[in-house]
């Protein structure tokens, strides 16, 4: 489950970085955001649910884990850009695309921080 939820969270959201940064200029952000966001979501909240259950299965080896807490730094990251994102603009005007390109690349490497460092757990 937890894979699966990654896979839908990151997967959306590289699409959606992605367009911030400037791919697919003929696209609409609106157009993308909104079934990019419903996938996210729903991603997000499977990955919340079943992260925990891995990690009380053996807790205290990754309490000792370094890479445990890279991937919480990530996340955190990655959902501070998402509210700032969030109350920062009209998602649904192709301008925010141009004017949250920053933002965009923040986001792209946080959740690809957190895929990373979360995979990276199981050889520490």
């Amino acid at each position: 489950m937890h894979v699966l939820g990654i896979a839908l969270l990151v997967g959306a959201i590289v699409l959606l970085d992605l367009r911030l940064l400037g791919l697919w200029r003929g696209v609409p952000v609106a157009l993308l955001a909104r079934p990019a966001v419903a996938v996210a979501s729903a991603g997000l909240a499977i990955a919340l649910v079943s992260g925990p259950l891995l990690l009380i299965v053996q807790a205290a080896e990754y309490a000792a884990n370094p890479f445990l807490y890279i991937k919480f730094g990530a996340i955190l990251v990655g959902l501070a850009n998402l509210i700032a994102l969030r109350f920062t603009g009209d998602r649904t005007d192709d301008r925010f695309a141009r004017r949250r390109g920053a933002a965009g690349f923040v986001s792209l490497v946080a959740w690809l921080a957190a895929l990373t460092a979360g995979r990276m757990i199981a050889y520490w």
